[in-house]
């Protein structure tokens, strides 16, 4: 005999499409966060010592963004069952030999890279944020967003989110390459477009074979590091890499506890 009373049905996976839009929201939500954060930095009167200030905004900068992937979560799985393995926040593996391989393949793409953006004409803007005869509480706010705020929204909106969706609904290539063309133009620098987009599929690379972000959000960061520091940073960025690190020890200790 059959119960009179409704079942209640298993929430549904998250569609594809929704997680294409949790990353274009994630997206917005870091050019928000930055016009909030530096537009009121502007606003607010300097004051003395010069240090907290700059303390003041590196922490809210950090702060906001924190907001921004809770927003973002809470886009993709609202009504949806969570899976945080399906947007590649899972505990890493095979991460040495991952490692290895990757620096390899950056190191003979990116000539290749370079050669191609000169060829067809695109070798004009740049990424970097010069910070040279610059402050140290400037060089140590640019290493803040350079180094630890900018791997973690964009590995978790670009390899994260919309390589998921992208994965899911057209295959693994198509996905890798095509959330590295996006990737790389969301930097708005027409120099980084093609360099960028290859070094993205190399990262979308990595999360399939770690299974997690969590490694390429490390190598992102690594490679903000050398950036940040030979464009004037020269130390500043160091101990920011140590802060990176320890969230991805955190973050990876955290999702080990997780059910599986």
């Amino acid at each position: 005999m059959e119960t009179l009373t409704p079942s209640v049905s298993e929430p549904l996976p998250p569609a594809w499409t929704r997680l294409a839009l949790a990353a274009g929201a994630l997206i917005l939500f870091d050019f928000a966060a930055a016009i909030l954060v530096f537009g009121s930095a502007v606003v607010i009167p300097r004051f003395d010592p010069l240090w907290v200030r700059s303390v003041i905004v590196a922490i809210a900068w950090v702060g906001v963004n924190a907001c921004a992937l809770v927003a973002a979560y809470q886009v993709a799985f609202t009504g949806r069952r969570p899976n945080l393995a399906a947007i590649g926040l899972a505990a890493s593996r095979k991460i040495p030999s991952t490692v290895a391989i990757y620096v390899v393949a950056f190191f003979v793409v990116t000539p290749i890279g370079i050669v191609l953006t000169r060829a067809i004409g695109l070798d004009h803007g740049s990424t970097s944020i010069d910070t040279a005869d610059r402050p140290l509480r400037a060089r140590m706010v640019v290493a803040v967003l350079a180094v630890l705020v900018a791997p973690w929204i964009e590995e978790v909106a670009i390899r994260g989110l919309l390589l998921g969706a992208l994965w899911s609904r057209f295959g693994f290539w198509i996905g890798a390459f095509g959330s590295g063309l996006v990737w790389a133009s969301i930097h708005l620098t027409p120099s980084v477009l093609i360099i960028f987009t290859v070094e993205g599929a190399l990262l979308a690379w990595v999360r399939r074979r770690t299974g997690s972000i969590l490694t390429g959000i490390g190598l992102h960061g690594t490679q903000n590091t050398f950036a940040t520091a030979f464009t004037g940073g020269g130390w500043a960025p160091v101990p920011v890499a140590g802060l990176l690190l320890a969230s991805l020890l955190a973050a990876n200790r955290y999702i080990r506890t997780l059910p599986s």
